[in-house]
């Protein structure tokens, strides 16, 4: 379950912007119009054709330059008025200079090498830690003022790209946000805010924070420099199994679901092998809340190791990679990643039947079995082409 999807009591009296800010935040600006780049994305576009024609690798066409000058223009009037402020004279003067006459700087070499050089300081500027408080002022401003939806959700793509392209895991960046603004205690004493020792019979209570001191956490949230870790990825596939308890392929380890969670946080005679990582995770106080509702067995818990210094968006990364495996291992596998939001029967189709399903595939010894769609437990688990984070965003240090 994605913070966002969750109601914790804290989020009770909050205005109706303020808690469709912490639904939108779990989003991550993805709603917003795909023909809008972002600024950072629309400025790359820039440094990477300039550096083609600096090259001497190609000329661009005279209509390619003025659409991506018009791109690019769009893509920095998106931006919100705080972050317009901050960026002041280096913003004003590529939008003045360097980019009304972008179409003619791209037609020759000793253009294109001023337009990079342009467009290097813009993005150093866009990445100031000031940008990122500036970016999460407007996020706020503009979900408090009932500014247009499509406004709201490209302020929250272009605070999750900066954070990103700062070195800043989004989904940890999320958590603490949507966690912050749900006024959970144990955000809020990781933010030093309050000196309370904190437990797993407490750590989602309200803190008692007012909403102004919470929105001001979060601009510490998205300044902050980015910490140089893994995180860990769990998820959980349904409809099946291993034919041995334990399966490591990589940064990927598979648990077979008749393990017990703390089997698996401690150890058993049956992970007694080499390649079996101990989850420090799970020891977290709040490692168990996310395993509260598993799903009927036979299923199967998979935990990724990704190093979040290159990777933008750690779920997605994470799903892909264990996806990879099981196509790889066989294309007609029948395991399903399971979403964590209830869904309707009908969500089950398309489930290849068992007939189609080796018992032994060439990564490992990997078998699906059949489906359960018709069992009124697997019909309130999501049986979709989605996937289920049971848990991310939790840190090894």
């Amino acid at each position: 379950m994605r913070p966002g999807d969750a109601v914790f009591q804290g989020q009770e009296g909050l205005p109706t912007w303020a808690v469709t800010l912490i639904r939108e935040l779990g989003r991550g600006g993805k709603e917003a119009s795909p023909h809008l780049l972002t600024p950072l994305a629309a400025l790359d576009e820039v440094m990477a054709t300039a550096r083609s024609v600096a090259g001497g690798r190609s000329q661009i066409r005279e209509a390619d330059r003025l659409s991506l000058g018009k791109d690019v223009s769009a893509s920095l009037k998106s931006l919100g008025p705080a972050v317009q402020k901050v960026s002041g004279a280096v913003l004003r003067a590529f939008q003045s200079d360097d980019l009304r006459r972008l179409p003619q700087l791209l037609a020759d070499v000793d253009g294109a090498r001023r337009a990079r050089s342009s467009a290097k300081a813009l993005i150093a500027e866009l990445l100031l830690p000031r940008t990122s408080r500036a970016a999460w002022d407007d996020v706020v401003q503009a979900f408090e003022t009932a500014t247009p939806f499509e406004t709201c959700t490209v302020r929250v793509a272009e605070l999750r790209e900066i954070s990103a392209r700062r070195g800043q895991s989004w989904d940890a960046v999320e958590g603490r946000l949507v966690g912050l603004l749900s006024d959970r205690l144990l955000y809020v004493a990781q933010a030093g805010a309050v000196d309370v020792e904190v437990a797993n019979e407490n750590l989602n209570d309200p803190a008692g924070l007012s909403l102004e001191r919470r929105i001001e956490l979060c601009r510490a949230v998205v300044s902050d420099a980015p910490v140089e870790e893994h995180s860990i990825v769990w998820m959980i596939y349904g409809n099946a199994a291993l034919r041995m308890p334990f399966l490591r392929t990589g940064p990927v380890q598979f648990f077979n679901g008749d393990l017990p969670l703390t089997a698996i946080r401690d150890g058993c005679p049956a992970l007694n092998t080499p390649d079996f990582e101990r989850p420090a995770e799970l020891e977290h106080p709040m490692a168990e809340t996310f395993f509260d509702e598993l799903p009927e067995r036979p299923f199967v818990f998979a935990r990724v190791d990704v190093d979040s210094r290159h990777v933008a968006d750690v779920r997605r990364f994470a799903r892909d990679l264990v996806s990879g495996l099981v196509e790889i291992a066989h294309r007609d596998a029948a395991w399903l990643l399971l979403r964590a939001r209830p869904s309707s029967p009908q969500a089950s189709g398309g489930v290849r039947s068992a007939s189609a399903i080796p018992d032994r595939f060439s990564i490992g010894t990997i078998r699906g079995t059949t489906a359960r769609a018709s069992s009124s437990k697997s019909s309130s688990v999501a049986l979709s082409s989605g996937w289920w984070p049971v848990m991310s965003g939790l840190r090894l240090h």
